[in-house]
């Protein structure tokens, strides 16, 4: 879940964080916490249902938790108010797909039961399947600026539009949020040895630099310490294969940008951050960020990893660091660009719904108005997704949780003004062709069963040969 805002009409990118600053948010930043701040909208005309009541199903991937003891979905409901009242007639009703919520959707959507307006992670096989409704029509009526949103995550909307069998130019979903990585430095573990701190323009080769020189053999009474966290969330949502943005900060990809149907990974810029990262993990000098997480988030908070990264979504998990002296970084420097690794998160509308005007309203509403937005940064403190709002984040995180008005959070809020965040392309091929690919070389590449060259090279024969199939 998330969402993020806009108040008194669309932004250009010009007026980028300009509008937002410390006072603008007191009134926010004191009701941050269970309450929701309702500031109206922009108020609509909603379709005339042959009902008195039409119901919008709204379908989250897991809504779950409490917030100073009030349940989340009720919450939510709370926060849909403002839109409830601005359309009379319109009820909405919350479904939750917890555990694999990815296949439960689908399944939903393919028995006809899914809801009709819709958040994911993954939007590939929902737009393979042609499950999702094109935006595009209604973005363009409504005159949404769509460069309030990180490029880098519209690029990777636009990617997967490629499959959809009807339209392969299309718009099928807005940002949910802009969840986005930066690096988290034990200042501490660095000040003990000697090390320098690092600064914004360090580059990959100082970080690998670091990780090495912080590394520390274990003994039989000491855990092993290590130097760094390597992002190995790979091609969308696969793993154990180096993130597209290390890959597109090197001058690499997945995806060939000039022919979607070609492997990237055999260019020069892929292949060199290759070599540079699984050389660091075979030395033993950094943890994989992938399917264990959260066991690097246990091995930051006990001192046993130095640098470590962490989602804005994760923020609440770093006031439990108190211990430690630490603070945040930006991503590093690499030999082409700066990217930082963002969600892929989006809402959609159901392609079979009955109510297609209204789900758009309330997708707009949910994506572009300041409400839902606003609650989701007071109550959970999740980011925003648009670009202006990011500076307000900011001040409601360190109202929220004071232990954080020390730490830089501007790091944040630098990356995405300055439209860093990738999440990178996707093939015009179904995931699961791709997937068995990418997963059965990555441990032969791990345990160094063969060079980093070679293997990339095999992968991008078995993908390229997709496009003869």
């Amino acid at each position: 879940m998330a969402a993020l805002v806009m108040a008194g009409g669309p932004l250009s990118r010009r007026r980028l964080l300009a509008s937002f600053g410390l006072a603008s948010v007191s009134a926010a930043v004191a009701a941050a916490g269970c309450s929701v701040v309702g500031l109206g909208g922009r108020a609509r005309t909603s379709p005339s249902p042959a009902n008195p009541v039409v119901e919008l199903l709204i379908g989250f991937p897991a809504v779950t938790g409490t917030v100073h003891g009030t349940e989340v979905p009720g919450l939510i409901d709370n926060a849909l108010e403002p839109f409830v009242r601005q359309h009379p007639g319109v009820r909405i009703r919350q479904a939750s797909y917890p555990g694999q919520a990815t296949p439960q959707m689908l399944v939903a959507l393919t028995g006809g039961k899914g809801p009709d307006v819709l958040s994911n992670s993954v939007m590939v096989p929902f737009v393979q399947n042609g499950f999702l409704l094109d935006l595009g029509p209604y973005i363009r009526k409504d005159n949404v600026d769509l460069s309030l949103f990180a490029t880098g995550m519209l690029d990777y909307f636009a990617s997967a539009a490629a499959v959809s069998p009807t339209n392969p130019n299309g718009t099928y979903g807005l940002p949910m949020n802009l969840d986005q990585r930066a690096y988290v430095v034990n200042l501490g573990v660095l000040d003990q040895l000697g090390l320098a701190h690092p600064d914004a323009g360090w580059t990959y080769q100082q970080y690998g630099q670091l990780f090495a020189s912080a590394t520390a053999n274990g003994t039989a009474s000491t855990p092993k310490r290590y130097g760094g966290e390597l992002i190995f969330r790979g091609y969308d949502f696969s793993r154990d294969m180096p993130s597209p943005a290390e890959f597109h900060a090197w001058g690499g990809g997945y995806v060939d940008p000039a022919d979607r149907r070609k492997c990237a990974l055999t260019s020069i810029g892929s292949i060199s951050y290759g070599e540079w990262a699984i050389n660091l993990y075979q030395q033993g000098t950094v943890m994989l960020g992938a399917t264990g997480h959260g066991k690097t988030n246990g091995a930051f908070g006990a001192g046993t990893l130095v640098v470590h990264t962490v989602y804005t979504q994760e923020i609440g998990l770093t006031t439990s660091w108190r211990h430690l002296n630490w603070d945040f970084f930006p991503m590093p420097v690499g030999p082409v660009a700066q990217t930082v690794l963002c969600s892929t998160n989006f809402y959609a509308v159901n392609s079979a719904t009955a109510q297609p005007e209204l789900s758009w309203e309330l997708l707009r509403w949910l994506t572009v108005e300041p409400d839902f937005g606003r609650f989701l940064m007071q109550t959970l403190l999740y980011p925003p997704v648009r670009l202006d709002q990011w500076e307000q984040w900011r001040a409601i995180v360190t109202t929220v949780a004071p232990s954080l008005r020390s730490k830089d959070l501007g790091v944040f809020v630098h990356q995405a003004a300055a439209d860093r965040l990738w999440a990178g392309t996707v093939f015009p091929y179904p995931d699961a062709a791709v997937y068995p690919i990418l997963a059965d070389a990555s441990q032969q590449l791990l345990q160094g069963k063969v060079s980093v060259a070679r293997g990339f090279a095999s992968i991008a024969r078995q993908i390229d040969a997709l496009a003869t199939l």
